[in-house]
């Protein structure tokens, strides 16, 4: 009997929220649906207020709909920088996430860790979570591809990922030779090379039918 959500960012239409907004310098995406995380983000602005007035079901409460609050939201989000939102959603604890477009890309540090092989390292990313890393020992053989391929599923069943270099082929062709890309860069080729004629392309489109 349940609704279910349209694909894509469908499903986030109407919603409030749970909905993309706009910060000083970019763009944000909200996710509050849970009360819980409603309130910590009330609480986090001086805003209990708003709360107390909207307090929404426990789970899955988008407030879709609700204009008035959609319009406070948006005033109150264009207060702050997105690295602001995301370091207050840290404290807070509250889902805020930076939105990139094509035109813009929230500004983070570099995560950098450096571990010894054979040895696992926990990581914190930049929204608080964690992900380990297993750096592969210097006894593996990253020629034999099985033993690749068991170390990846092992990683997986524990949770980890490996990094390190897991497994090559010293026989295969390299890049150039099994694309089959000229000698000249691409980049000076003329049109006439790089556009198939009408007899090519259906002949391309033969072998693929």
């Amino acid at each position: 009997d349940g609704e279910r959500r349209a694909p894509g960012i469908g499903g986030m239409r109407g919603g409030v929220r749970y909905q993309i907004y706009a910060s000083s310098d970019g763009h944000v995406l909200f996710m509050a649906s849970e009360q819980e995380f409603w309130k910590n983000f009330c609480d986090g602005i001086g805003r209990v207020d708003l709360f107390a007035r909207w307090p929404g079901s426990t789970y899955g409460d988008h407030a879709r709909g609700n204009t008035e609050l959609q319009q406070m939201l948006k005033e109150i989000f264009r207060t702050r920088t997105t690295q602001d939102w995301i370091a207050f959603a840290r404290e807070h604890n509250t889902p805020i996430a930076p939105v990139n477009t094509p035109d813009y890309i929230a500004p983070q540090e570099e995560i950098l860790v450096d571990y010894e092989p054979g040895t696992v390292q926990d990581v914190e990313l930049h929204n608080g979570s964690h992900i380990l890393l297993r750096k592969v020992g210097d006894d593996h053989d990253a020629r034999d591809r099985m033993v690749a391929m068991r170390l990846l599923f092992e990683a997986r069943q524990s949770g980890e990922i490996a990094t390190g270099l897991l497994y090559v082929n010293p026989e295969a062709d390299d890049l150039c030779t099994r694309e089959a890309l000229p000698s000249r860069p691409l980049a000076q080729l003329p049109i006439e090379e790089l556009r198939p004629s009408r007899e090519q392309w259906d002949a391309l489109m033969a072998g693929l039918a």
